[in-house]
């Protein structure tokens, strides 16, 4: 029996307490072309295993590029008390199809040089 999967793509982050991060995910249709984004919006929420919220990743959508810029600035994490947690970032399109890109686990971890 064939198995159609629809599942995102698995990406695990481990942010450095105290540094900026910032990174981009394009969308692709099934023949490798970039999903137009023009119109849509995107959205990236933290939870623990018992499905509490624990933090929202900053997103821009970038029509021109049709990338998700996720951006993650260390003045908005250090306040976190958790050093794990669940996501998933969903696309929702201009015609209301949603669409999740990616999803994984969310590891910080502590510096050691700060001041």
């Amino acid at each position: 029996m064939a198995i159609l999967d629809f599942s995102p793509a698995k990406l695990d982050l481990v942010l450095y307490k105290r540094d900026d991060a910032q990174f981009q995910i394009q969308f692709l249709d099934v023949q490798g072309v970039a999903v137009d984004l023009t119109g849509a919006t995107a959205i990236a929420q933290i939870r623990n295993e018992q499905g509490t919220l624990l933090g929202v990743l900053d997103l821009t959508v970038n029509a021109t590029d049709n990338v998700v810029i996720v951006t993650v600035p260390k003045e908005q994490y250090t306040t976190w008390t958790w050093t794990q947690g669940l996501y998933d970032l969903q696309v929702t399109l201009s015609n209301g199809d949603v669409k999740t890109l990616a999803t994984g686990t969310i590891t910080i971890k502590g510096d050691i040089s700060y001041e």
